[in-house]
C-alpha cells in the first residue's frame, strides 16, 4: 500500500501545474494527514492552516487483486483521492471567476496525470476513471476557524499494468 501512495505522490509532484500552483520547487503533498500538528492539540489554528496552504492531501482507498487472463496471475487495482486546498485568492474576483480559475488548474492537473501515466516507466497504467468534486469554498462560519479557503477533490480508480 505504501508503494501505491508514494507512486501517486511522485506522479503529482512531477506535474508542473502543481509546482506552479504551490509556488515551491517541491510542492506540499501529504499522505493521509497534514503533518506538524503540535502535540496535545486536535487541530491547526487558522493562522497555521493559512501558512500551510496550498497543499495536496492524498487518501488511498481499498486495494484489490483481480485474476487476469493468465491463470494464477493477479493484477492489483484500487482507488485514491487527492484534496487540493488553497487559500482563496484575494483580489477583485467574483465567486464564479474563482471557481473557473480553480477548475482550469484542476483540468491541467488531470491532463498532466494522463500524460505521465501514458509515458510512465514505473508500472502505472492510465487511471481507469477520474471524478471530480469542486471547487468548494469554506462557508462564512468555517472561514472564522480555518480561514477563507477553496478545496477541490480528484478521485481516481487505477490498475497496474503487468
Amino acid at each position: 500500500v505504501s508503494n501505491v501512495k508514494e507512486r501517486f505522490r511522485s506522479t503529482l509532484a512531477d506535474c508542473q501545474s502543481i509546482v506552479d500552483w504551490s509556488q515551491r520547487d517541491v510542492p506540499k503533498i501529504y499522505l493521509d494527514i497534514v503533518p506538524g500538528l503540535p502535540e496535545g492539540r486536535d487541530e491547526f489554528t487558522r493562522d497555521e492552516l493559512e501558512l500551510l496552504r496550498p497543499f495536496v492531501l492524498i487518501y488511498t482507498g481499498p486495494i484489490s487483486y483481480s485474476l487476469v487472463a493468465e491463470p494464477g496471475s493477479y493484477s492489483p487495482s484500487g482507488s485514491w483521492s487527492a484534496c487540493f486546498e488553497q487559500n482563496t485568492p484575494t483580489g477583485d474576483y467574483t465567486g464564479e471567476e474563482l471557481d473557473r480559475i480553480f477548475d482550469n488548474f484542476i483540468g491541467e492537473v488531470i491532463r498532466e496525470i494522463r500524460e505521465h501515466a501514458i509515458n510512465s516507466q514505473n508500472g502505472w497504467s492510465y487511471p481507469t476513471k477520474i471524478t471530480t468534486e469542486g471547487p468548494m469554498r469554506s462557508s462564512c462560519e468555517d472561514a472564522v476557524a480555518i480561514g477563507d479557503c477553496q478545496r477541490y477533490w480528484l478521485h481516481f480508480e487505477w490498475g497496474i499494468s503487468q
